[in-house]
Order: structure tokens, then C-alpha cells, then sequence
């Protein structure tokens, strides 16, 4: 079995990702990807392309992600 620990992982780049579904490219693969939400009333933007995330979550085969700050 092999075991890839998406937590904290390094920021990764997106295709467009909403709260509803997207891909991100991780471990050398593309994933599928959804924004992790902030609140029922407070859904966060798509992010386009190119933007670094950071992976939340895993829910089942979707990692679940967040924008990093900008420096």
C-alpha cells in the first residue's frame, strides 16, 4: 500500500478551483480539488490558475485547499 501524506504539503499550483470541483497538480499528478469553505453564508472565489494552495483536507479522493498569502 502506498501512503502519500497530503497535509501541509508544499504549496502546489491550480487550475481553476471552486467550492464545487477543479484540479490541482500534486505529487507529480493531477487531483481532483475544491476550496475549502469558510463559513454556509462566506464561499471563498474560484482561484485561478497558477495559484499556490495549500491542501487542508483530504475528502476521499478530492483534496480539499486553500489560497496561500501572497508575499
Amino acid at each position: 500500500i502506498y501512503t502519500l501524506s497530503l497535509h501541509d504539503a508544499l504549496p502546489i499550483l491550480v487550475f481553476e478551483v471552486t467550492t464545487s470541483g477543479g484540479r490541482v497538480r500534486l505529487a507529480g499528478g493531477d487531483w481532483s480539488a475544491r476550496l475549502a469553505t469558510t463559513g454556509p453564508a462566506s464561499a471563498p472565489t474560484p482561484l485561478p490558475e497558477g495559484t499556490a494552495v495549500r491542501v487542508t483536507a483530504i475528502d476521499g479522493a478530492v483534496a480539499v485547499v486553500v489560497p496561500l498569502p501572497r508575499p
